[in-house]
């Protein structure tokens, strides 16, 4: 699968053409290196390409393995819904894994997650690693809790009436993502906003 970087928002005007020493392909690609490298679900990377227009600015593209039969986690929901309670307790395993190695995913939203139908199960594909980055260790609970609103506020805009992904279901979602941590803190959230 290849992807063209392209910018979208107030600067769509700019197409393809990004600015910076550091270019963005590069970076995700070595970001989809160390996490595969760490055993975490996202897509293999095969190669980045950046062509330099001048100076400061590019155009850039990565090539990444197809996720074969990958399917948005929102559309996955409208078609699976009786499903939800088990794919939201995968969603919570697999995210605190993702935190746990220390993996911050800047846009972290519904249609960002792919569910891949096994005949042992479905499984969780982390994909759009564009900006992601990697800390010095695990992600500190200020950096969790605003992953976790991440997820809240896509589920809010794409699905502003709850209808696939109400509130409790949101909320059981999330206490099997701190569950580890409740138990370690003898039953209570974990305090504090470290920020990795």
């Amino acid at each position: 699968m290849l992807r063209r970087f392209r910018r979208g928002g107030a600067m769509r005007w700019l197409g393809g053409c990004y600015f910076g020493l550091r270019p963005r392909p590069l970076r995700e690609f070595s970001v989809l290196l160390r996490a595969r490298r760490r055993g975490l679900p996202v897509p293999e990377p095969l190669a980045a390409v950046v062509e330099r227009r001048f100076f400061l600015a590019y155009r850039g593209r990565l090539l990444m393995r197809e996720v074969v039969g990958g399917t948005p986690l929102l559309q996955w929901l409208e078609n699976e819904g009786g499903e939800r309670e088990g794919i939201l307790g995968l969603l919570a395993r697999s995210l605190r894994d993702v935190h746990d190695a220390g993996l911050a995913h800047p846009d972290l939203n519904l249609r960002n997650v792919l569910v891949v139908a096994r005949s042992y199960g479905p499984r969780l594909v982390f994909v759009d690693l564009d900006r992601a980055r990697f800390g010095a260790g695990p992600l500190g609970v200020g950096a969790r809790r605003r992953g976790l609103q991440r997820l809240r506020r896509s589920a809010a805009k794409l699905d502003p009436a709850g209808r696939l992904l109400p509130a409790p279901a949101l909320d059981r979602m999330e206490a099997a993502y701190w569950r580890p941590a409740l138990a370690s803190e003898g039953g209570q959230e974990p305090v504090g906003d470290s920020d990795r």
